[in-house]
């Protein structure tokens, strides 16, 4: 007997979630047209609608966190292409036994597909899809949500009014201390930062080429190495040395000897294996991981990379990094940062959104911490004794920059 379905949504079609632009889109079997009130002969969307529909965005992320943690979007992925579920086998998939659970999973996904799934091309929710490493937005999205991270905007308005940072507030000691006594906080920011760098790294090596006469790099800040991993899987004659905390470089993995998967067909890797040796198309040498206070001092190399760290920090804390790194580059070195700029317009675009919410983070969260003009990164060059920088390139809203001596 066929199960009945909620809603009178059919089954989920997982080619929709590739190849149509309404992602996660359960199709009502009896369509039913939105209808807007029409007053005075005008659609009802006034002042207050709108006011209302902003005041409740805030559901979205929470109804995408949820969804990401019970693994939705991996079941639909696994049902492949031209799969089927309705919401009572997604709930019996993600383990609940509570029976009202199709109805909120039904009610979640209509949520997502209406407010993400409707309007935006098909490569958005895929996105939340782990891939065969486990890698996803998923894990952003677990750690923008966090409890931890969240509970700092309840301290927001006294952080405004008496000073101080809303998560030092909230929490008795600043972002990066806390993660060093809370395991679990610890591995879910790191997790984090894995997933977003393999996904946005990958795409920054396809137009970035300023590693290709490098021979060791630095990663200042790198977490747990996948920012070399990468770069040496694309540059495998680059000594790499991970530098970041005690505590994070012990959970390190390591990596040793790998092979460029990136410029082999997987069908033909495990062939090519003997000529990538024989070719010097591995490092052998891998990644070293180095632990260490980096306003205190940074290992040498010939070029520093640091993503994402400048905007963690206030310009003097700034200053006091890239002063370290100038120091442990040689005259003919470089200091290669990737981090956002803000724009000198006000503008509308996707990417300035992105960016004004990325700079509001890094003030709730980090000392002094901020998205940056272009004119405030030369400022930051100049003040460590930099000759100037170079704007490479933009991919996903961050900036590839050098600061050369």
């Amino acid at each position: 007997m066929e199960k009945s379905k909620l809603h009178s949504h059919p089954q989920f079609d997982y080619k929709k979630l590739k190849k149509t632009i309404h992602s996660f889109s359960f199709v009502m079997a009896e369509t039913l047209e939105s209808t807007q009130e029409v007053m005075n002969g005008r659609e009802e969307e006034d002042e207050v609608t709108l006011c209302m529909e902003k005041m409740l965005s805030f559901v979205v992320p929470m109804a995408l966190r949820t969804t990401v943690e019970l693994g939705v979007f991996d079941i639909l992925a696994k049902a492949g292409e031209g799969g089927k579920l309705c919401a009572e086998e997604i709930a019996v998939e993600i383990g609940s036994k509570n029976p009202e659970a199709p109805a909120m999973v039904d009610r979640l996904l209509s949520l997502l597909n209406h407010t993400l799934g409707g309007s935006t091309p098909s490569l958005l929710l895929p996105n939340f899809v782990s891939d065969p490493h486990g890698v996803s937005l998923g894990s952003s999205v677990k750690l923008l949500l966090d409890p931890i991270f969240y509970k700092s905007w309840s301290e927001l308005k006294e952080a405004i009014v008496e000073g101080g940072v809303a998560f030092d507030r909230a929490h008795g000691m600043h972002a990066f201390e806390y993660s060093g006594v809370d395991p679990r906080f610890n591995q879910v920011f790191n997790n984090s930062m894995t997933a977003l760098t393999t996904l946005i790294m990958k795409r920054i090596l396809e137009f970035y080429n300023g590693f290709l006469h490098v021979t060791k790099l630095v990663d200042v800040g790198g977490g747990y190495g996948v920012n070399l991993k990468l770069i040496t899987s694309k540059y495998p004659h680059i000594e790499a040395i991970n530098f970041d905390l005690p505590h994070v470089v012990e959970n390190a993995p390591v990596y040793s000897g790998y092979y460029l998967e990136f410029c082999i067909h997987e069908d033909m890797f495990e062939s090519m294996r003997g000529v990538c040796l024989s070719h010097s198309y591995c490092n052998p040498a891998g990644v070293e991981h180095v632990g260490g206070d980096m306003f205190e001092g940074v290992p040498s190399g010939d070029a520093i990379f640091m993503k994402w760290i400048l905007h963690d920090w206030s310009d003097e804390h700034c200053v006091k990094v890239l002063k370290n790194c100038y120091k442990a580059i040689p005259d003919d070195g470089k200091v290669i940062v990737v981090d956002s700029i803000v724009s000198m317009v006000p503008e509308k675009s996707v990417t300035a959104k992105s960016v004004l919410g990325s700079d509001l983070m890094m003030m709730i969260h980090n000392p002094g911490g901020k998205e940056r003009t272009r004119q405030e990164f030369i400022e930051l060059a100049e003040a460590s004794g930099f000759s100037g920088v170079r704007f490479i390139c933009c991919v996903c809203c961050n900036w590839a920059m050098e600061f050369h001596k």
